[in-house]
């Protein structure tokens, strides 16, 4: 229900009675609509996450192609030296 409905809802009232269930009415929509909104943000915050753990993963395996190169073995040598799983 939008600003105009609800004035207009309340404005035909004939009682405080029916206002207050008007009133009770949207509380419970924007309730509703709060939760949608808090489970936007941890969707978004979930998002952030990992994006975090992409780019520490990425700089995980640049690094772990360095030491290869220094060692002079594989990746996938170092990756079950260190008990790492290949992926």
């Amino acid at each position: 229900m939008d600003d105009s409905e609800l004035r207009n809802s309340l404005y035909e009232c004939s009682d405080y009675s029916q206002a207050i269930d008007i009133l009770k009415k949207v509380e419970t929509d924007l309730d509703s609509q709060l939760v949608e909104l808090e489970s936007l943000t941890d969707g978004e915050k979930l998002l952030d996450e990992l994006h975090k753990y992409n780019d520490i993963k990425d700089m995980t395996q640049l690094v772990i192609g360095s030491l290869s190169i220094i060692r002079g073995v594989t990746a996938a040598e170092l990756h079950r030296e260190f008990d790492l799983e290949l992926s």
